[in-house]
């Protein structure tokens, strides 16, 4: 028995991502209407922003009375994603202010990584039978058994809290 997705090509993978994405965009676009009660006054109520009566009627109208999903999907792909309330911009300069310093973030960790795995696969290549070969691939087998947000919680632990080199926060 052949399994799902066994003989599917290319094309047929991509279509299959695309139409998952239409369906997540779609379930994005929806959800507020599907939600019970005031979705708005949940959002803000905790929040440290404080809207005015025509600030919570705009974001009511925005999120409910939409033209359609074809406008919500034109609106994605121009990137018009809407107005933050709580730093009063919109979020696509937003996103545009702090994308350069996340690739510059991702771009260190990304060389770091490497740099470090490069050196750690020669030095226990170089040592092979050796008591360091047996435990670097001991070690880097339970390293990559860790979840990624599992081994970040314990690295913010150490950097942040006790050594405090970053803000925790």
């Amino acid at each position: 028995m052949k399994g799902i997705g066994k003989n599917m090509g290319r094309g047929q993978y991509t279509l299959a991502y695309l139409l998952a994405a239409l369906v997540m965009m779609y379930v994005s676009y929806s959800l507020p209407r599907w939600l019970p009660g005031d979705f708005v006054t949940a959002m803000y109520s905790s929040s440290h922003v404080t809207l005015n009566a025509e600030q919570e009627e705009g974001l009511r109208a925005f999120y409910t009375q939409r033209q359609g999903f074809g406008q919500y999907l034109v609106d994605f792909f121009t990137l018009q994603w809407g107005y933050s309330y709580a730093f009063l911009t919109p979020i696509s300069k937003l996103i545009g202010e702090a994308l350069p310093w996340s690739l510059l973030l991702l771009g260190t960790a990304h060389l770091l990584s490497m740099a470090f795995g490069f050196l750690a696969g020669v030095e226990t290549a170089w040592r092979r039978g050796g008591v360091i070969e047996k435990a670097g691939v001991g070690s880097m087998t339970i390293l990559e058994g860790i979840p990624e947000i599992g081994s970040g919680v314990i690295l913010l632990l150490l950097f942040a809290l006790h050594l405090g080199w970053f803000p925790a926060a």
